[in-house]
């Protein structure tokens, strides 16, 4: 989106980007690209707020419906690393 989120001192810019790569890359392989479609969602709405509270449901509830999310919700329960599947997210 553009907001600076943190300010990092020179010395400690390589680690922190290898932590923040090494928690993007522990989601489920389609969770990024769906937290950003909602983002875009929200960014390019033109309808009224009710409409986009529909849609927003919607969206969420088809991700946590999915494999993927299932996957992860389990993996979450039952204290667990999640196994994820390329391509479960349907």
């Amino acid at each position: 989106i553009g907001f600076i989120e943190e300010i990092v001192d020179d010395n400690f810019v390589s680690a922190h980007i290898a932590r923040l790569t090494k928690e993007v890359l522990s989601t489920g392989p389609s969770a990024v690209t769906l937290a950003k479609e909602l983002t875009l969602g929200f960014d390019r709405w033109t309808g009224t707020d009710e409409e986009l509270r529909n849609w927003t449901l919607d969206f969420t509830s088809r991700m946590r419906g999915s494999n993927e999310g299932q996957e992860g919700l389990s993996s979450f329960l039952e204290k667990r690393a999640p196994n994820w599947k390329p391509n479960d997210n349907e």
